[in-house]
């Protein structure tokens, strides 16, 4: 393990990560998405309709924090809700056209952003981070 100075190093680059992601996010990629709505949309457009429960459980947030996401998404016309035929009790939320459009102009200008901070780190550089970060994630999972 490594000595508590580095640790604290690692902690504050981290933290700087995220920090620098979200003001990135607000002020490049798009002002008027969020990234949970963006992670609810990236669902919707990779799996279909899905009722709340399960992008809940998907995204690992609570149903009410979905609710309020799917709520945003469907006043600004990202995503619908479609009641079953069979059961009307049961209600999934659907990505629009619009939602599609946004998602992937999203994704586009991500793309961008990634691309110009790994600018100058070569190829061999990124594999080695990519293990580490491997790591970071499976010990994350067993947290």
């Amino acid at each position: 393990m490594a000595d508590s100075d580095l640790i604290a190093r690692v902690e504050v680059a981290f933290a700087k990560i995220f920090k620098n992601f979200s003001a990135v996010w607000s002020r490049v990629i798009d002002k008027k998405v969020t990234q949970h709505q963006i992670m609810v949309l990236s669902r919707l457009h990779a799996l279909g309709p899905l009722n709340v429960s399960a992008i809940a459980e998907a995204l690992n947030i609570t149903a009410g924090a979905v609710t309020g996401i799917s709520d945003k998404l469907i006043e600004s016309g990202y995503a619908e809700r479609i009641r079953d035929d069979e059961d009307r009790r049961v209600v999934r939320l659907s990505i629009t056209p619009l939602g599609v459009e946004t998602l992937q102009d999203v994704r586009k200008k991500k793309d961008q952003v990634v691309r110009q901070v790994l600018q100058g780190v070569n190829e061999e550089d990124l594999e080695h981070v990519m293990c580490i970060l491997e790591k970071f994630q499976k010990n994350m999972e067993r947290l």
